[in-house]
């Protein structure tokens, strides 16, 4: 029986582990929070976000965290 991980051992899984990890929960976070921000000055902000996460998933989250999360406040629901 053949596996995918031929000749790699615990620590090299950990490493794999610990990369990969990042670059899949830090997007889907970012996207989740991003439905919950208030668009309704610009509305094509949102799909310019969404495009720049599915294009370039961990360097988009970074940008999007780091720099234009701020910019837009939390929806309230009344």
């Amino acid at each position: 029986m053949t596996s995918l991980f031929i000749n790699i051992g615990v620590m090299e899984m950990l490493i794999l582990l610990i990369i990969l990890t990042p670059t899949v929960i830090l997007p889907i976070y970012c996207m989740f929070d991003l439905f919950k921000r208030d668009f309704s000055k610009d509305k094509n902000q949102r799909i310019l976000l969404i495009l720049l996460l599915l294009l370039a998933p961990f360097i988009g989250s970074l940008i999007y965290l780091l720099a234009l999360r701020k910019d837009y406040p939390v929806k309230h629901d009344n």
